[in-house]
């Protein structure tokens, strides 16, 4: 199983409309509540109530039973306020369409907790309160089912909870105290009347499946009746003529074929003639079941995609005739367009329906292939090439360099640098000798000088050169 809808509270009623949207009955949060199964993304909509419980047109109280019909008016069985709202599309406002407070009072309801229509829109209600089953028709609601009480009799119920039919039109009840499922099922009278279309239409005399001699009450009808008043749930209907017909026009085939129309898929239907609901179906070719319900064709309708055309090669085999552009087994692929195109200057193939597109990079390449190339592009993309020319030439021409040197030192014994090392390592040696001679003098002990002046150095008279006067008048550090 799939979860397909999280409403945080327990659903006291369910319906799937045509649209495929489900419907919730909060019965807690007094909220009718949907969602969309379509898309796995649909959000949960609030279609009717508030969040708090109310008598007010736009509230509920602890809403059960639900019933969408072909017009999308919702129903619900209002179960706290004892009514029936009707809720059109895309209104918050319900109008009250059964019970005390309805426009036209014509029953009183007590906690009801279920609701269905019939082909002819007549509304089924399970009055739980009550312990009955009432209908709707042309002079008002009336009782149907239960209307002695409630109890453990054959004609009585205790609790009735929900109501549905099959596709004779029994009435199948259940009951919440009772702890079991009543079915009412639709026998011939002497008349040999019959009326059937999909769901209940006319009742002729309902009897329980586990007592079928029991009686419980005469002939019902939902398709008109001949009293303006009706005060109880015994009907006579007219006596026709002809036995095959039925209704209060004696204007609608009583055979189970006719009314009923039970065969699919073109199947032919063929009443019985041992009992009224007899009816047997003769299916086509590819199709089996009760009503020819089940297709075992190759070839369905579905089987081929995307307008493909199905054929039976065999009992067991079938091959599709694909549109163009759609291929494998089922014509479910698209043909990928872009198997043998190759896009120019990185471009990107993107397949399309019977064709191909190539988006180029930017706005500097068009064309079909991205094959055209702006002017200035070209003029970009040869100064790159041309510095990148340079750069490969440069670094080429010094790893040549190297290792040239390296094969002629190496191997050959040609060292082209040896005489620049030596000179290097000549005045490298006169530099270490210059530098420890002026640090020895640099160390040597600070001698004392005695700077000698000489006063009046004179020349005699005799012509004799006379020895001044010297005197020592300082010293200094050399």
């Amino acid at each position: 199983s799939t979860p397909v809808m999280f409403v945080g509270q327990q659903c006291f009623g369910l319906f799937l409309d045509f649209n495929n949207t489900l419907y919730c009955s909060k019965n807690g949060f007094h909220q009718i509540v949907t969602k969309s199964l379509n898309t796995n993304s649909g959000s949960i909509k609030t279609v009717a109530g508030r969040d708090c419980a109310g008598s007010l047109p736009n509230q509920l109280n602890a809403p059960h039973g639900l019933f969408v019909n072909i017009n999308f008016d919702l129903y619900v069985a209002d179960y706290g306020n004892n009514r029936i709202q009707l809720f059109r599309p895309d209104e918050l406002n319900g109008t009250t369409v059964a019970g005390n407070t309805s426009i036209n009072t014509t029953i009183s309801l007590y906690n009801p907790t279920g609701i269905t229509f019939d082909a002819e829109d007549n509304i089924y209600i399970v009055d739980k309160g009550n312990q009955r089953i009432v209908v709707s028709g042309p002079t008002g609601f009336r009782c149907l089912l239960g209307c002695n009480g409630s109890g453990l009799l054959s004609y009585q119920m205790n609790a009735p909870q929900i109501l549905s039919f099959d596709i004779y039109g029994n009435i199948y009840v259940t009951e919440w105290v009772n702890n079991r499922i009543k079915k009412f099922f639709i026998v011939n009278n002497s008349c040999g009347k019959y009326l059937l279309k999909f769901i209940l239409r006319v009742a002729k005399k309902l009897f329980l499946l586990d007592e079928p001699t029991t009686q419980l009450s005469t002939v019902v009808t939902t398709v008109s009746y001949q009293k303006a008043n009706v005060s109880s749930a015994v009907l006579t209907l007219p006596s026709c003529l002809n036995q095959n017909q039925i209704g209060s026009n004696c204007n609608h085939s009583s055979a189970p074929c006719d009314i009923l129309v039970p065969c699919q898929n073109n199947g032919t239907c063929i009443n019985g003639n041992k009992t009224i609901n007899e009816y047997s179906c003769v299916c086509l070719s590819g199709f089996n079941g009760t009503q020819c319900e089940v297709d075992n064709r190759l070839c369905k309708p579905n089987t081929c995609q995307n307008s493909g055309k199905c054929k039976e090669t065999s009992s067991t085999t079938f091959e599709c005739s694909c549109q163009s552009g759609w291929t494998n087994i089922y014509c479910e692929t698209k043909e990928n367009y872009c198997k043998n195109i190759t896009c120019l200057n990185n471009g990107i193939c993107r397949p399309l329906l019977l064709n191909f597109t190539c988006e180029c990079l930017g706005t500097s390449y068009s064309g079909r292939y991205c094959e055209n190339i702006e002017q200035t592009t070209v003029v970009r993309q040869a100064v790159s090439r041309s510095f990148s020319y340079i750069a490969i030439i440069f670094i080429s021409s010094v790893a040549t360099f190297i290792i040239a040197m390296d094969v002629l030192k190496y191997i050959f014994g040609i060292d082209l640098t040896k005489g620049d090392y030596q000179e290097l390592a000549r005045k490298q040696r006169r530099w270490r000798r210059y530098g420890q001679r002026h640090s020895k003098e640099a160390r040597l002990p600070k001698q004392k000088q005695q700077l000698i002046y000489t006063d009046n150095l004179r020349v005699p008279s005799s012509g004799t050169l006379a020895m001044p006067n010297i005197s020592v008048i300082g010293e200094t550090i050399c």
